[in-house]
């Protein structure tokens, strides 16, 4: 499948895409069942709720909370909702001790030490791995609360291509100067080496061949032997993201608040490769090939690079595996 922002896709193009992408990696074997959807009010989770809700699926929004922003408020994105499209949404704050004592042990201890990591940042250091892991065991639990071992996040094509870029940049990066120069990664200078230097796609394909780069927002992730994290907007572009979702009042996610600058590293590349995406329309085909590459027939991963990062490139960054 080829993808260019020259050609405009309808919604009903949209629900297709998402149908397809469904039935070919057997995303949702069962149906029926519920469908735990992390909702964050922000335009990517509005379309994955609207797009399975229009495809007869029993979507059931979860909005996290993490406490640690007073600007994001869960009850008003979940009224919202309810308000403007009959969906209910359930929120749960991370932080609140009567949460913490409704599920198991062990996931509470995990999540109570990935807040405390979010809490107590470096410099340099991004939230969103832990963020990530906290919401993932979360959003596990919540699956198996409904008798369903399936979780959905509102990731799509863009992300895919951004994390494999991200492998990209760590490489180019640490070569040029954490290899030579004993630097590790610094936001405001990965920003200008990112803005200043091509995209070599020869190199890039030769990384994603070697196991160096792939995805790390592939369309299937296995949790646990009891739950799966689906991506069903996995094939369809930002730009059609914002079309389908039309004026409905989403809003940015809750982390944007500490997005100061130079801004974390996956939004460098993010922004870059948008901006490279208005230039050259057809690098998205190319990036999304790439993706494929490292993917399985049923959407997993053949091989993670990112978890590899400090054994690749010692002394780049500070980093957590994603789970």
């Amino acid at each position: 499948m080829l993808y260019s922002r020259l050609i405009k896709m309808d919604n009903s193009k949209l629900l297709s895409t998402v149908e397809e992408t469904i039935n070919k990696f057997k995303m949702i074997p069962i149906r029926d069942k519920p469908l735990v959807v992390a909702f964050s009010g922000g335009k990517d989770s509005t379309a994955t709720i609207f797009a399975l809700k229009s495809l007869g699926y029993d979507v059931r929004p979860v909005i996290i909370e993490m406490g640690d922003d007073p600007r994001f408020n869960g009850e008003d994105i979940a009224r919202k909702l309810k308000n403007k499209k009959n969906i209910d949404a359930e929120v749960i704050n991370l932080r609140s001790s009567e949460y913490q004592e409704g599920i198991c042990q062990f996931a509470a201890r995990d999540i109570a030490k990935y807040l405390a990591k979010i809490d107590s940042l470096g410099e340099n250091e991004s939230q969103c791995t832990p963020c990530y892991n906290a919401r993932t065991i979360a959003l596990t639990e919540r699956a198996i609360w409904y008798g369903s071992n399936i979780f959905v996040i509102g990731q799509h094509l863009n992300d895919m291509a951004t994390s494999l870029l991200k492998c990209y940049w760590t490489e180019r990066y640490f070569q040029e100067f954490t290899q030579k120069e004993n630097l590790a990664y610094e936001g405001n200078r990965m920003r200008e080496f990112i803005a200043a230097n091509p995209i070599d796609i020869s190199y890039l394909t030769k990384m994603v061949k070697e196991e160096r780069s792939a995805t790390d927002d592939p369309p299937v992730e296995i949790i646990n032997n009891q739950v799966r994290l689906i991506r069903p907007l996995a094939e369809v572009r930002e730009y059609d993201i914002l079309e389908f979702v039309g004026d409905y009042p989403h809003q940015s996610s809750n982390c944007s608040y500490r997005e100061t600058e130079p801004r974390p590293f996956r939004l460098l590349v993010q922004w870059d490769l948008d901006r490279r995406l208005k230039e050259d329309p057809e690098l998205e085909s190319i990036l999304y090939d790439l993706v494929m590459q490292g993917l399985n027939g049923d959407g997993t991963l053949k091989f993670r690079p990112r978890n590899k990062r400090g054994e690749y490139y010692p002394g780049f960054k500070p980093f957590l595996e994603k789970k």
